[in-house]
């Protein structure tokens, strides 16, 4: 499965950044330690952007207070690459739900290629009273090339 977003307003979508110049020498290095995808190296240039997922581990621990989060939008024209070669079987799309045309727009972008998966998955966060009419307005972009399994999972608040 991969994960996708149509904005950036979504927290599972953000890299951990920081310039290796400003770290005292001195420092342990807790960052890199805690790192589960090893994707902290000072001796490399800091965070390795390829590696890091945005699991969030290394904001707490840096005694510095030198990391920050730097949110990003996932690429379609590369989503749609992958999905075409048939290297993911699912797709999870995160959206504010707030915002449709930016669902629209990201949908658009994927194409045919949105065909050759088995699942999509739309994760959005609760909306209270607006979270039905949220839904239906999704869906009813996706309607015209539904043809495989959907999932609805709310996520946040």
């Amino acid at each position: 499965m991969i994960s996708v977003n149509d904005d950036e307003t979504d927290v599972h979508f953000r890299k951990a950044e920081f310039d290796p110049e400003e770290c005292p020498r001195d420092c342990l290095r807790p960052c890199e330690r805690v790192c589960p995808a090893n994707a902290i190296a000072l001796e490399k240039g800091g965070v390795i952007t390829e590696r890091c997922y945005g699991c969030g581990r290394c904001f707490p621990v840096c005694p510095y207070d030198k990391i920050r989060a730097s949110a990003y939008v996932r690429d379609a024209t590369a989503t749609s690459q992958l999905l075409r070669r048939h290297d993911v079987d699912a797709i999870e799309i995160h959206t504010s739900g707030r915002r449709t045309d930016l669902f629209q727009e990201l949908w658009h972008n994927l194409g045919d290629s949105i065909g050759h998966v088995k699942l999509v998955a739309v994760s959005l966060p609760n909306l209270c009273d607006l979270t039905l009419s949220a839904m239906n307005e999704i869906y009813s972009i996706m309607d015209p090339h539904f043809q495989w399994d959907n999932l609805w999972q709310m996520a946040g608040p």
